[in-house]
């Protein structure tokens, strides 16, 4: 799996002196993309145009707009970005508010080392990629929270026999909604097969853009996974059509549904299959494998699902063989 990281990352510097505004891009040029801005007011734009500037650097002493005051802005609005601030003065009211309000990373006197500036911005732009990485995965890490917990009601609600509090079927449809969400894929279903529970709905889907044309014919959504005891992995439909092409209807709803790639997961309760869940990748990218590698990493280091009450410990969890 290729991961695109050839571009070159942004840094904006802010300067009113040409000289010093170009001296700061040839510096920089090899390395960067360099976005430059002569005022504050001009730099401020530029983050509103230009997505995914990961440091600015930016001169204290400016008409119009201070340094301070751009950066106190930047941090309010880009928190993101890494902020450094070039300074002629020594002046320690003025970088105690510039460290406190603007949330300067590193402030740098006139005149700078180029060698020293350089170091500076490759430890800032370490500091931003590792926060992105950190923010990322808390995120995933709480929708995925979220996605067990929204699991473990189900369960609940199904052991204690209380639609009252949760109706199973509200509960199972904002289940497959958080699975959707949280696995970012086209379309996520989940289609009960326990002869016990009794819905009237077949299936539940989850749409990342779902048709809004009441006229249009609803898609065979229904005929796009099928029971199994064991989890089924299509990476490239059209290279693995055997499994799809056995059968009619499987082979015409998966055309009708443009899916590329699938994964299929039966859901043991009890020892007993209890549901079916697919996940499915329905754009033209090769996108399948990521979406195996995101799926089985959440999967293994969550083998069950896990609930306050031991009672519902290792009741109910996704099995790839079918047994407890």
């Amino acid at each position: 799996m290729s991961l695109k990281h050839n571009s070159k990352p942004k840094i904006l510097v802010v300067d009113d002196e040409p000289d010093n505004l170009d001296l700061l891009y040839r510096t920089f040029r090899r390395d960067y993309k360099v976005v430059r801005s002569d005022s504050g007011l001009e730099a401020l734009g530029c983050l509103a145009q230009e997505s995914d500037i990961a440091i600015i650097i930016s001169d204290q002493r400016m008409p119009q707009m201070s340094g301070t005051e751009l950066l106190k802005i930047a941090a309010k609005d880009y928190p993101d970005t890494m902020r450094i601030m070039l300074t002629g003065y020594t002046d320690v009211e003025d970088l105690v508010d510039a460290i406190n309000e603007g949330k300067v990373y590193k402030y740098v006197t006139k005149p700078w080392d180029a060698t020293e500036l350089k170091g500076i911005v490759e430890q800032a732009l370490e500091t931003h990629n590792l926060l992105k990485i950190r923010t990322r995965e808390l995120s995933q890490s709480l929708r995925r929270e979220s996605l067990l917990n929204s699991v473990v009601n189900t369960i609940r609600n199904r052991r204690y026999d209380n639609p009252n509090a949760s109706p199973l079927k509200d509960v199972l449809q904002s289940i497959v909604n958080t699975v959707g969400e949280v696995m970012e894929v086209d379309a996520a279903l989940i289609k009960p097969i326990d002869q016990e529970i009794s819905i009237a709905s077949s299936y539940f889907l989850y749409q990342r853009s779902p048709v809004l044309d009441p006229d249009q014919v609803p898609l065979p959504w229904d005929s796009t996974l099928w029971e199994t005891t064991q989890p089924i992995i299509i990476d490239e439909v059209q290279a693995q059509s055997k499994l799809i092409d056995n059968d009619d209807n499987r082979r015409a709803a998966f055309e009708a549904t443009k899916i590329q790639s699938t994964l299929i997961v039966p859901l043991i309760l009890q020892n007993e299959p209890s549901a079916l869940l697919a996940l499915h990748h329905c754009d033209r990218s090769t996108n399948g494998l990521l979406m195996r590698c995101n799926w089985w990493r959440w999967w293994q280091t969550k083998r069950y699902w896990r609930s306050p009450k031991p009672v519902l410990t290792k009741k109910y969890r996704i099995s790839p063989s079918g047994k407890h």
